[in-house]
């Protein structure tokens, strides 16, 4: 099963956490904008978008991938750039976390600086729950596919 189902409404729901990502990028603009536009953003039917904490937006980073480092065919339009976290910088609280997706490191910016944005919510346990369960369903369909084709003696 892909980590990632791409939603016909912008979105894309990660199988892996749980979460549902705004498949395009915003920004740049400044940490406290960025709150902002996410008390403003309805996507998908929803209004409780937030800027993910600096461990859910790692969560989103591919390694394997440069320029940028995340999954391209989920995020298509990701800038490889840096994108703001919701986590304060401990030593100093006019900074903030960010990912830096053109190779998938991180580090703290000033919160008047303009980076990019993506933004998240909580995903519905009973939706993934249906993902998980419609894979297995395929799969099992997919096994006795081929069992039948084996008695038949690999006639389909």
């Amino acid at each position: 099963m892909n980590r990632f189902v791409i939603n016909p409404d912008g979105t894309v729901t990660d199988t892996t956490t749980g979460l549902i990502w705004q498949q395009a990028t915003a920004g740049p603009m400044e940490w406290e904008d960025a709150m902002n536009y996410c008390k403003c953003l309805t996507l998908g039917g929803y209004n409780d978008w937030r800027i993910p904490t600096i461990e859910e937006l790692f969560n989103l980073v591919d390694r394997s991938r440069y320029n940028p480092a995340i999954d391209t065919d989920a995020f298509p339009d990701t800038v490889s750039s840096d994108y703001w976290s919701s986590t304060t910088y401990a030593y100093g609280t006019d900074g903030a976390w960010c990912v830096y997706f053109s190779y998938g490191g991180g580090g703290y910016d000033g919160k008047s600086s303009s980076l990019c944005v993506r933004t998240v919510r909580s995903g519905q346990s009973g939706l993934l729950d249906d993902l998980v369960i419609a894979e297995r369903l395929n799969e099992i369909a997919r096994e006795l596919t081929s069992f039948a084709v084996k008695l038949r003696g690999g006639k389909p």
